[in-house]
């Protein structure tokens, strides 16, 4: 099993592109996916709460305050021990087939 840790600021519809495109490489694979909305103003809370109410994505973090992308991807830093993890923005979008494989067997080259 694998982590995926995703920040994301004011990208709602970018986000449910990357988690759709993340569902469909990863279908049998069932990766924890940690979401950090980092203040958003848009409906980022609203479709991270839909997510985690219909099971697509394993936990998230409403953070009152923008802490930078460093600062969110900590929120669920802990949750990713043990695990290989990938951590990545919420502006990833899949270019070409195979994409999260190649990102999956880097974090476990790395491990």
């Amino acid at each position: 099993m694998f982590c995926i840790s995703i920040v994301s600021m004011n990208r709602a519809d970018i986000l449910a592109r990357t988690l759709k495109a993340i569902h469909e490489t990863c279908h049998a694979e069932h990766p924890l996916i940690y979401i950090t909305n980092n203040a958003s103003t848009d409906s980022t809370a609203d479709l991270l709460r839909t997510l985690k109410r219909d099971e697509l994505i394993t936990d998230y973090v409403n953070l009152p305050e923008n802490l930078g992308t460093e600062g969110g991807r900590n929120a669920h830093w802990e949750n990713c021990i043990g695990h290989d993890a990938i951590r990545m923005d919420d502006k990833v979008l899949p270019l070409a087939s195979g994409w999260l494989t190649a990102l999956k067997k880097q974090s476990e080259r790395n491990h």
